[in-house]
């Protein structure tokens, strides 16, 4: 059985993982939609300014997560028998 340190770096892990694919989703639609503006396809501003604020906020849960466990990482030390 895992202690709660080593499930709980684990459990901090996958949520870091989670919130890069969703900051990379998100970029990757506002930049195809802009790159159809570019291209001189008609795109609606407001459209392409919500989907600015939505990468924007997805890139800034990823970095105060990463921030978050470089100022307190996670403790994998495991624990139990006793080594005298």
């Amino acid at each position: 059985m895992k202690s709660p340190e080593v499930s709980r770096a684990g459990d901090e892990r996958r949520d870091i993982e989670t919130l890069r694919a969703e900051a990379r989703y998100q970029r990757e639609r506002y930049d195809l939609l802009r790159a159809k503006a570019y291209g001189g396809r008609a795109v609606a501003s407001k459209r392409l300014r919500e989907l600015q604020r939505m990468a924007e906020g997805a890139a800034a849960r990823l970095e105060r997560a990463e921030d978050d466990r470089r100022r307190d990482p996670p403790d994998t030390t495991i624990r139990g028998g006793s080594d005298g």
